[in-house]
């Protein structure tokens, strides 16, 4: 039963379900996490819609959630039932009533904010800024951050969302020199998100799928300066994409799932020879570089794999 939706007995990416005897009702019920609308939903073991609670909220806020993912709400012997808020970095229980279900207690506290020896969460990409500063991307934090060289932290830029300007597990990061932006690879959204390193939004770009942009996990990208084009590699459509930077229009793709000298494996690294203009590719899934040459993106060709 379900189906997609914010209604009573509809989903939205539902990560977790777990049994129980409702200590009003008497009998078993189905408690369901339902992730991307924030709530755990209560339903007969037939479907039957019986009640919900929780919602959307912030990690400083409480009885509500900032995603229910990869957890199944659990009910104690009493009848309360407790669901663990993975990006709430915490665990809540309500009490349940002959009224229904009533919040009451929180374990578990939002993030300390971030310090300059305390700010990862598995980084990834870096990028140099004008300005000398060096951006890095924060993967499971869903942003990146900027710090001097000798390592003070200077800004943080992000959070875990869906909206311009948000993240979900970004991995890459490139400084267009023309304009000094950042491109982020934003890898689990499918997209890419051009940035100021002030962390204003200047544009954003692709959703999932394999045709013209769309994206399947873009985890790299870099973007070269002799003739704006970047490179990004599409991971697990086993591709490298090409785009105009100025406009971020699509050029070509290079590569399709293999072995063969021509085909890429889930591509996962990429880099620009400054002084040949050839682009080199962490082609993970054969254990192998591959190095590749072009025309202003396009015509593209495998020059040599090592």
């Amino acid at each position: 039963w379900g189906t997609t939706g914010t209604g009573n007995g509809q989903f939205r990416t539902p990560y977790g379900v777990a049994t129980a005897v409702d200590p009003v009702l008497g009998r078993e019920v189905l408690y369901v996490a339902d992730g991307l609308n924030h709530r755990v939903q209560v339903s007969d073991l037939d479907g039957t819609y019986l009640a919900q609670f929780g919602g959307a909220g912030t990690p400083t806020q409480q009885g509500v959630f900032t995603t229910m993912r990869r957890a199944s709400p659990a009910r104690d012997g009493s009848g309360d039932v407790w669901a663990a808020d993975l990006w709430g970095y915490r665990v809540e229980r309500w009490h349940r009533t002959a009224a229904g279900y009533q919040y009451a207690q929180t374990i578990g506290a939002p993030l300390p904010a971030p310090t300059d020896t305390a700010v990862f969460h598995e980084p990834r990409g870096v990028a140099f800024v004008p300005d000398g500063s060096v951006a890095v991307v924060d993967t499971v934090h869903h942003r990146f951050v900027r710090m001097s060289q000798a390592g003070s932290l200077l800004s943080t830029c992000g959070q875990r969302g869906s909206a311009g300007g948000q993240f979900n597990w970004p991995r890459g990061i490139a400084l267009d020199p023309a304009t000094g932006n950042l491109w982020v690879a934003d890898t689990k959204a499918n997209r890419i998100q051009v940035m100021t390193p002030a962390c204003a939004l200047v544009a954003k770009f692709g959703t999932a799928g394999d045709g013209p942009d769309k994206f399947d996990w873009p985890h790299a990208l870099a973007i070269r300066a002799s003739d704006g084009v970047a490179w990004i590699a599409d991971t697990y459509n086993h591709r490298i994409r090409t785009y105009d930077v100025a406009t971020r229009t699509y050029i070509a793709s290079y590569g399709y799932p293999g072995s063969a000298s021509t085909a890429l494996q889930w591509p996962t690294g990429i880099a620009v020879d400054p002084t040949t203009g050839h682009v080199f590719v962490a082609d993970s899934g054969n254990n192998r570089v591959v190095e590749l040459s072009d025309s202003g993106g396009a015509s593209i060709g495998n020059t040599f794999s090592r």
